[in-house]
């Protein structure tokens, strides 16, 4: 596969994982460094350990598909607010930047050449969405938005403003340097989307799309771009191959193009 472009070009590959075999994933881990096996190893939960696993080693075999080197021997390092990246030597012969997140049944990564980029996948209904988190966590503008939601949307539309919002702080890097009441999302129609930057940043530089695998799951995943145009290509890969069909946008920033395919 060819390398993203250095313009605004996003790959974005997920991997459901809820009937991924522990035969299977055992068979793969072999790629994983020792510091991502004593990691996963740390998780009590089975489930937890099995995503963990299949995070890292979707995105070895991710990266390894836009060239060498092999899988196993992607090393990587975390600035000071624990963002991973890929280690300057190999950086610098083949410029790749990547996000990986990962929650109970999904995983996900996005590659780019040059651009920020963050992603998140959540499973609605994983963290608590109670008014008084949303009132002590959001933009009061996002609270306004909750409060007119119908109970039976509460859920939802909470977990969808909290996948973007981590997204966005990934592709930042500065981790909780950004509260996440200093910037804001608006839904606007049936598919638009709206983002107000932090006071120290600039809203037209961003780019989010938000996407469905299914009911159950959110996928956000935020850009830094220098034109008028993100876009973004989407498609379901599996360590095998690219299987199935694509996740659903559900909504875009203005400037957002998508192309759903290999």
């Amino acid at each position: 596969m060819d390398r993203p472009d250095d313009t605004n070009d996003v790959d974005v590959w997920y991997w459901p994982t809820a009937r991924v075999s522990t035969a299977e994933l055992e068979a793969q881990q072999d790629i994983l460094s020792d510091d991502e096996r004593d990691r996963c190893d740390r998780f009590v939960v089975e489930r937890d350990r099995r995503d963990y696993a299949a995070a890292h080693v979707l995105l070895r075999r991710v990266l390894s598909l836009y060239g060498e080197p092999a899988p196993a021997t992607w090393r990587f390092s975390r600035n000071r607010h624990g963002r991973p990246s890929i280690v300057p030597e190999q950086a610098a012969a083949r410029p790749l930047n990547f996000s990986l997140s990962h929650t109970r049944g999904l995983v996900a990564c996005a590659v780019t050449s040059t651009r920020d980029v963050g992603i998140d996948v959540e499973l609605i209904g994983e963290k608590a969405a109670a008014p008084e988190l949303a009132e002590r966590l959001f933009a009061r503008s996002e609270v306004a938005m909750l409060r007119n939601c119908e109970p039976e949307e509460y859920a939802t539309r909470f977990m969808e403003l909290w996948t973007l919002k981590e997204a966005y702080i990934k592709a930042v890097g500065v981790g909780l340097g950004h509260s996440l009441d200093s910037f804001a999302f608006c839904f606007h129609g049936i598919t638009g989307l709206r983002f107000s930057a932090p006071p120290d940043g600039m809203s037209s530089q961003w780019r989010f799309m938000l996407g469905a695998s299914s009911s159950e799951y959110r996928l956000a995943l935020a850009v830094r771009c220098r034109g008028s145009e993100g876009a973004l290509r989407l498609a379901i890969h599996t360590p095998g191959g690219i299987v199935g069909t694509p996740l659903t946008p559900l909504r875009t920033s203005s400037g957002v193009a998508i192309s759903v395919g290999p």
